[in-house]
């Protein structure tokens, strides 16, 4: 409520006051208004209440200045706060996250890695496998041609064989490829008096080149392929030669 409209109000209400109506004048002449003692002035009630009035209204201008100064003022503050603690949040679960991402990957190589290697270092040995198979097979055949060529080998392969044997041992049983065996028999020209000592048998499982001593306590292998095994058993060790053991072939 303002001043003028307290004084209308206040004017209204005193019946001993009158409303004093602007007089009608005609043109030219000159009004006299007298001054009405009952003029209306501003007690010290309406003054009080227009100082309260002016107060709050003062008050609630300030304050909702104030308010608004602050709701903004804290809205940046928070806008600040929340943008610098969302920022360290995100930085550490980001670096969480790429940690555990390059962990996996890292596992996930390890693991492609072993796979990749492991069927190489297999395929080594199959490769070696394969290989150690095929200088053996070439050396049988080359061993062969050679005995064919020069039989006379097979008295020597016999000779060392017996050698091993004690001295004096008797019923000697020699077993022999039967092509072997005829040219033995020619070599040594057995007599009627060896025949107590010695016996041959005609093996055709054996190869050529080659032979098998037994007596009543022992029993010597002088195959060519119970050699070939010997000499790889020496180059490649004795458990890795019994992986790549020779064995006899069909004659």
């Amino acid at each position: 409520m303002n001043l003028s409209n307290h004084l209308m109000d206040r004017a209204t209400a005193d019946s001993d006051v009158s409303v004093w109506d602007l007089p009608i004048v005609s043109e030219g002449e000159a009004a006299s208004v007298a001054t009405d003692p009952k003029t209306l002035l501003p007690t010290a009630e309406d003054i009080e209440t227009i100082q309260r009035q002016a107060y709050q209204e003062a008050y609630d201008e300030a304050y909702e200045k104030a308010k608004s100064e602050a709701y903004a003022e804290g809205k940046a503050e928070g806008k600040k706060n929340g943008y610098e603690a969302g920022k360290e949040e995100g930085y550490a679960h980001g670096l969480g996250e790429g940690k555990a991402v390059i962990e996996e990957k890292s596992r996930q190589l390890s693991a492609l890695i072993s796979m990749l290697t492991t069927p190489l270092a297999k395929l080594d040995d199959e490769v070696e496998a394969e290989l150690m198979a095929l200088v053996m097979l070439v050396a049988r055949h080359i061993i062969r041609r050679e005995l064919k060529q020069n039989p006379s080998h097979v008295i020597a392969a016999i000779r060392q064989a017996v050698n091993i044997l004690p001295v004096g041992t008797q019923n000697i049983i020699l077993f022999l490829h039967p092509d072997d065996a005829e040219l033995v028999r020619e070599s040594l020209s057995f007599r009627d008096e060896d025949e107590q000592r010695w016996k041959i048998i005609e093996d055709p499982m054996l190869t050529r080149g080659g032979c098998k001593v037994e007596t009543k306590n022992s029993r010597i292998d002088a195959s060519v392929e119970s050699q070939i095994n010997s000499v790889v058993a020496q180059v490649l060790g004795s458990e890795r030669g019994d992986d790549h053991a020779v064995s006899p072939d069909k004659p």
